[in-house]
Parts: structure tokens; sequence; C-alpha cells
């Protein structure tokens, strides 16, 4: 303690703005090195805190916070708050004017009958040094700031203080308000009835300013003193309250401090605590004599002992608490307690409110369950002319045998369950009576959402349509929609199964919706369609007489076979171990990889994969005869002539490896071919390879009886105006076109198609523009154009059409201009346009580049092409 009296009168002309300034900056600063004490233990013995009476604070504290020019000229009088007065003379002090350092306080006891926030409060070193310096004080009263369990408290002697977890006190004094106590023979209107707390009071304020008058009721606290050398900081014994006492408590219950993330904590405790015969339950101590400690399924009686703990806090009124702060409790403890029993509660992180109420009251109950040898018991079942009350209560009354708790009396209830054998002939049904504690339910009107959907019919304009949709709905559910409302506006019936539901985006389908997703994962932003495609009983079908293109897989007939070894044989028969013959052979894995995938394959391609292998293996048997040939002259030579006799000959299998290494080496599609062994299992893969392939264009055949269904994308080119290689891109300028197509249709039929579903003019194209068309094939792979311009077509004096065609139709005129290709449509991606394969050429025409407009005749697709007689299913492969 330091017996002091300012004399620097200059400082009084300081303006209240420099003042306020300097007052921010000495809080903020306390409220760092506080923080950094909570970080760093080692930093907590450098700390101090100082007490400056409540009258001073509140006569100076508008002034220190800048909100008022009007300087107050009062000295900090801390002398009154002492046990001992410790008053100094004014001569004594003018005399001695003595300054000790600060840091050598002789701290003195408080009063008993003073209180932080009440008579005093507790500021930093750096506000204490700021307002003693401007303002004066009679005695210094710092004090040492310890550690108990993670929390800071400033040690007053007799009371300690809790440094809040915010690092800074609240300056605002407490109201003690007698109508917030209420005794429990009282009348409550939010809890009637008795309820009880610790019979130990505190001890009454005997200032005049705020002590309560002899008519007000007394707030009667649990002792807040520890029993133990390492207590926690709010440890406090809970007694029942004595027969005839009158408890007093507080109308309502205090608030909760967030420690970190811990709302959803606190909003579960504060239910809990204002369930009144809960609360009654823990706070009056009852729950003491149905303590299960043994109980393998509690917390051994821990977190019950805490929640009672709790409550008492919050009802009560301990302003010595160490866990409370200006009327609000900091659960500490129980957050320590719920932490070391429940490890997903661990750290300060958020989680479900719904999820620890569980816990929470699940562990409440077994803490305090009265059963404490659980009987096994078989859950029974109602019987079939058994009544419901009569089988609810005999499976209570069994429940009851394991489970019997206050709290299971006040949040358990029964629920009747009945469940039905679906197979069929079977039709048992079981009927039980479940206990539960709680119910999710949906809150009203938060479980639906209006969807806005475009729907595409064949014929007719589109129509664009706002549904109420449940946000558990699947796609089937808005399509049932969609199809009520368009009926309703006088449409045609429409078949589910002519439905596409479709996510457009930048003028492409970006996703295709299955009937059985959620409609949740269609956002507010996306655009969707449904389209009504071709049924498949309409669609014309391929007469069972007419056959497909013919298929060239020529096979070998060669005598002079090389045979594989049994062993061999038996091993690459085993399903398709042929397959890894090529792995060996073809090191251009994504070849093969193309080849075998049943969604990628084509006909052509696997049937020019075929006929490369069978020239191949005609070439290496014609190696094959030639080291044979050469073999048996080496072993004609005359062995009487000397000379030869001497010379080196190789044997037939080094012949062999010569010719077939020579063979492979310079071959595009198989290497590593060096054995006669090499070209035996060729062989016999190519017989398998005959096999997949026949199989393969069955398949296909099959596969595409009901259509396919395709996208078509209308692009053009647009210039962005720079010299770069992104000169020209491909834009889409409308929506996308979805169609179902015959299987067996041909790429010149799908011009012709695609003509009369387009909205080409009767004008016919006498303007020069550029349009491309892609097109994609659900499942199968898409159908993309590389752009080309669409010349104009001239006047009868202009140049003549090339294969003697003429006009005709507009519209079939400027498809058989387009080239086309298709790519497959991948799974969907954050990209800002859909995810295709690389195009790949659809029909004779191929793409122009940019200067395609020449002044050369008009390239026109030709019904009589090879490549535009092709069949989609086809090229669109399995």
């Amino acid at each position: 303690m330091t017996l002091m009296e300012n004399n620097s009168n200059d400082s009084f002309g300081d303006t209240s703005f420099a003042i306020a300034t300097a007052y921010r900056g000495a809080s903020d600063e306390d409220t760092r090195q506080v923080l950094n004490a909570m970080a760093h233990p080692d930093q907590i013995s450098s700390l101090a805190f100082y007490v400056l009476p409540c009258t001073w604070m509140e006569a100076c504290l508008p002034f220190l916070l800048g909100q008022t020019d009007d300087r107050p000229i009062v000295k900090i009088e801390n002398a009154s708050l002492l046990a001992t007065t410790g008053e100094v003379s004014d001569e004594e002090a003018e005399d001695t004017k003595c300054y000790q350092s600060r840091g050598s306080q002789d701290t003195r006891t408080l009063r008993l009958d003073v209180h932080h926030q009440i008579n005093f409060y507790c500021v930093g070193s750096n506000v204490w040094n700021l307002v003693s310096e401007k303002f004066g004080f009679d005695v210094e009263l710092g004090y040492k700031v310890l550690s108990q369990q993670s929390v800071l408290i400033v040690n007053l002697g007799d009371q300690k203080v809790t440094i809040p977890a915010s690092g800074r006190f609240d300056y605002q004094p407490v109201a003690k308000k007698p109508t917030d106590v209420v005794s429990d023979e009282s009348d409550d209107d939010l809890f009637p009835g008795p309820s009880g707390l610790s019979s130990r009071s505190a001890p009454q304020p005997q200032d005049d300013a705020v002590a309560a008058s002899s008519s007000s009721a007394i707030i009667l606290l649990p002792s807040s003193q520890s029993t133990g050398g390492e207590s926690k900081v709010s440890d406090m014994s809970i007694e029942p309250p004595a027969r005839n006492s009158t408890l007093k408590r507080k109308r309502y219950g205090s608030g909760l401090g967030n420690l970190g993330n811990t709302c959803f904590m606190n909003s579960t405790l504060q239910c809990l605590a204002h369930t009144e015969p809960l609360r009654r339950y823990f706070c009056s101590g009852e729950y003491q004599g149905d303590l299960n400690r043994d109980n393998p399924l509690g917390t051994g009686g821990e977190l019950a002992t805490e929640f009672a703990e709790l409550l008492c806090e919050m009802w009560g009124s301990r302003e010595t608490s160490d866990s409370s702060y200006n009327g609000i409790v900091y659960p500490r403890n129980f957050k320590y307690t719920l932490g070391r029993h429940a490890e997903q509660f661990l750290g300060y992180d958020q989680h479900d409110s719904q999820e620890l109420a569980t816990y929470l009251l699940d562990a409440l109950h077994e803490d305090t369950n009265r059963v404490s040898k659980k009987p096994y018991i078989e859950k029974p079942e109602q019987g079939e002319d058994e009544a419901d009350d009569v089988a609810a209560k005999k499976a209570w009354h069994l429940h009851l045998q394991r489970e019997d708790s206050r709290v299971l009396e006040n949040f358990m209830g029964q629920v009747k369950s009945r469940v039905q054998c679906p197979s069929e002939g079977c039709g048992r049904v079981s009927t039980t009576f479940d206990p539960f504690m709680y119910l999710s339910v949906p809150i009203p009107g938060a479980t639906d959402r209006t969807m806005k959907v475009t729907l595409v019919p064949i014929k007719g304009p589109n129509r664009e349509m706002n549904i109420i949709m449940p946000k558990s709905g699947t796609i089937m559910t808005m399509e049932k929609k969609v199809i009520e409302e368009w009926v309703k506006m006088g449409g045609h019936s429409i078949d589910l199964k002519n439905l596409a539901a479709v996510d457009v985006w930048n003028g492409e389908v970006y996703n295709v919706y299955a009937s059985s997703e959620e409609v949740d994962k269609i956002r507010e932003t996306d655009v969707t369609f449904l389209y009504e495609l071709k049924p498949s009983s309409e669609l014309e079908s391929l007469p069972d007489d007419v056959d497909d293109e013919p298929v060239n897989l020529p096979k070998r007939s060669n005598p002079d076979r090389i045979l594989l070894p049994v062993d061999e044989l038996s091993k690459l028969n085993q399903g398709e171990a042929w397959k890894r013959v090529f792995d060996e052979y073809v090191p251009q894995l994504t070849l093969m990889s193309a080849l075998f995938n049943p969604n990628r394959a084509t006909k052509e391609g696997l049937v020019r994969f075929y006929n490369k292998l069978h020239e191949f293996l005609g070439e290496c048997y014609k190696e094959l005869q030639l080291a044979k040939s050469t073999f048996e002259q080496q072993n004609d030579v005359d062995s009487d002539d000397d000379e030869e006799k001497h010379l080196p000959r190789d044997d037939l299998e080094t012949l062999q490896t010569k010719g077939l290494q020579e063979v492979s080496q310079f071959h595009s599609y198989f290497k590593n071919v060096t054995k006669a062994i090499d070209v035996s299992r060729l062989e016999f893969a190519q017989n398998k390879l005959r096999v997949h392939i026949l199989q393969h264009i069955e398949d296909g055949k099959n596969k595409y009886k009901d259509g396919i269904n395709i996208q078509v994308v209308h692009l053009r080119k647009e210039s962005n105006g720079t010299i770069s290689h992104r000169n020209n891109t491909e834009k889409g300028f409308t929506a996308p076109l979805c169609l179902r197509v015959p299987g067996h249709m041909r790429v010149y039929e799908l011009r012709e198609y695609l003509a009369q579903c387009l909205p080409f003019k009767d004008e016919g194209p006498t303007v020069r523009e550029t349009a491309n068309l892609k097109t994609d094939v659900d499942d199968a792979g898409s159908l993309e154009d590389d752009s080309s311009d669409v010349v104009p077509i001239e006047s009868e004096n202009g140049p003549t059409l090339p294969n003697g065609c003429h006009q005709g139709d507009p519209g079939l005129l400027v498809m058989r201009q387009i080239p086309m290709g298709y790519s497959e449509l991948r799974s969907s991606t954050y990209s800002y346009r859909p995810s295709y394969s690389a195009p790949t050429q659809l029909g004779m025409l191929e793409r122009l580049g940019d200067n395609a407009y020449d002044g050369n005749p008009v390239h026109l697709a030709d019904r009589g092409d090879d490549d535009e007689m092709k069949r989609l299913s086809a090229l669109f492969g399995q």
C-alpha cells in the first residue's frame, strides 16, 4: 500500500478528448495483457489489479469515456474500503509526499461488508496509472492475480474476483432488486411451489447506498469455500434445506456466458434449467439420495452433481462465486466434466443442441437411476386381441424394472410401433410399445419450397410453372406435379417415362437428373427444364429381316498353327483372362481401355483393331515359315565341306526370334512379340476377340431398341476482337433441344429429323450466318459439331450445287451444310460449362476452319456417303 497524494495540478489542463483517448488505450493494453496471460501462464505473475471505489467510478466514468466535457475534480479515496481505515492527515501527506514504487504494494484486507461491483471495481495497472496521475489518490490498493484451473482470479484476501474470459470488466453498478428474490412459500407465476437452495447465506453489504432494507428478502447462497487443496473454482457444497427453513431464490435464472462457441450448450442448459420439475429435483438436493455411482452406463454421478451445482448458481445469487460475474454464470466446471465423459464435446467448437440434450438427459437418467442391477427382459409384443392400454402398461412395467429415475418420469413416453413383413404370403405383424425421450418434429412451413420449372412439350410453346414441392421430395414427385399443372392448363397427359429432367447452363445440358434423386440438390439459381420425349412405342423399329452393315472378321485357317500348352490354355479360358494378353503386347493402354469399355467401345473401332491384329499375325506366320525354311536349308548342307562345316549356324528358335523382332519393331500397334509362343497367345486372343465383337454388335441392337435420348446444342462462333488462340470461341445462343430417336437411325436421317424439329425459316438461308450443332447422348456419348460457316445459297445465276442438288426444303439444306460431332456428357462438375469428352466426327463433313467461306462450291452432306449411312447405335457404342 502507498500513501500518496497527487501534486501535478497542471494535468487538469488536459482536454477531455486527450484523457478519453488515453483511457481507451490504457484499457485496451490491460485487456491485451490479461489475454496474453491466459494464453501464457508464465506471464500471470506480472499482472496486478487495483481497487477503485464505485462512487468515484460512477462520477468519473462518463468523462473517461468522452461522453462529457465536464471534468469532475474527485480524488480517489480508497481508505474507507480497508478493514483498518488507514487514513492519513493532510499535513502528514503534504509533508511526506512519499511516492513508493508501484511494484511493492503492501496489500491490505478489505472490509468484509464491501463487495465487487457494489462498493468497488477492479482496474488494470495501466488504467490505474492514468487515473491516479490525473485525479490523485489517498491509498493505493493493488492485488496480485492467481490462476485456478485455467481461470484468472484477483486475490483480494477474503474475497476473490474472477476475471472475465474477455479480459475486461464491465464498470456498471449492480442494482439489487428485492423483487428478483422470492421465497419458496410465495406465489411464482413461472414456477409455483417450493424450490430449494443451500441454506448458507452470503454476508449482506452494510453500505447505506446499497444495503437492503430490513423488510427485504435475504438471498441464501451455498458456501463457495473450498474444502480441498486443489478444488475447482466454483467448488461448493449442496445441502438439503432445513426442514423448517424458508429458502430463497431468484425469480429468474441467471444468464450463461459463452466459453468459445458454446451457445449450443447454453441454450440446452437454459431449457433444462427452466423445466420446473427438473430444477426442483436438483436444486433441492433430492437427487443425492438417488445417485447411482456404480452404474457403468453413467458418469459415476459426476455430471449430475455438476449439473445440480450449476442450477444452484443460476437460480441463487452467489456474489462470491468464482464462476459468475455481473450476474452471468460461466459453466466452466460443467463444461470440463462434460468433456471428460463425452469426448465429442471437448474443446470449444460448435455442436448440435439436440445432440447435447440427448446425451445430457441420458447421462442424468443413468446417474440417478434407482435400478442398480438391470435384469434381462425380452421386449413384449402386443397380442392379437390385446387392447392398446393393456399392452402399453405391461411394456411400461417391464421397462421400469431396468430404468427408473426422475428424468424418466418427466421426459420419457411410449410410442406404438407396428411392423408388417413385406414378403408375399407372410403377412406377420409385430406391434410393440417402445419408450422414447424425444421426438423430432418439422417446423410448419419450413419443409416446402417453390420451384420454377419450364416444360418443353413436343408440340406447342414452352410453359413456365411455379410449383410447391416438399424439400425432401424426389425428381419423380416434381415431374408428377408438373404433369398435373400441365393437364389443368388444358394440355395432354404425359407418361413419366417420356419426361427428361435436366439442368441447363449456358445453353447446354449441365446435368441429367435421375427420377430417384432429391430436389434438394436443385439450387434456387438453377434453370430446370422438363422435356417431353417421343414415346418408345412410336419410334420406327428396324425390321428383323433387314440386315445391318456387313462385318468383315476374317478367320485364319493355318495348318501350321502353334498349339498352346494345356496349363496356359486353361488359364486363358478363365473368364476374361484373355484380355490381359493384349496388355503384354499392346503398349497403348488407353487404346485397350477404350476398346473394352462398354460405354466407349464402337463397332468400327473393334473391327479396325481386329483387322490390324489379323494382318500382324499373318506377317508373323510368314516370318516363322521363313525361319523354318532357313533352318532346314542349313541342315541340308554337305557335311563333307570342311569350310562350311565350321561356320556358326543359328538354331530354329533364334531364327524365329530375329524374324518376329523385325516385324514387331516397326509395327504401330503390337510390340514385344519375339517367340512362337507369343504368336500363339495372340492368335488365341484374336479368336476370343471375334466372339466378343459379335456379341457387342448384338447387344448394341438390343440396348437401343427403346430409342436413344440425345440433346442438340446450338453453338455459334464469337470473336473477342483479339489475335490469339482464343480469338474465335463457340458459345451457345439458345436453349438445347432434347429428343428421343430410334437407335437404328442413320446420320443422314438424323439431319432430316433435325430439319423438321429446328425452327428454320421458310425464306431459306439467304443470309450468311454461323451456326453450330452439338448433340450429346444420354448414357452413351454425345454429338458435337465443330463449327463451320453456313454459306449463302445464291440465285439461279450463282454457282451450281454439287451432286446435282437443288434447294428443296430450306431446313434440310441448312442441316446438310453443318458438320456434326458427338461427345459423351460426363458427370457434372463445378465448372461454368458442362464437361464433355473430346468430340468425334459424325457424318461426312469435317470442320472447315475459320476461313471456310472462300468462294468454293457449297459443301453438302450426301445421302449415299458411307459415313452418312452409319447407324447411331453403332457409333455411340454400348
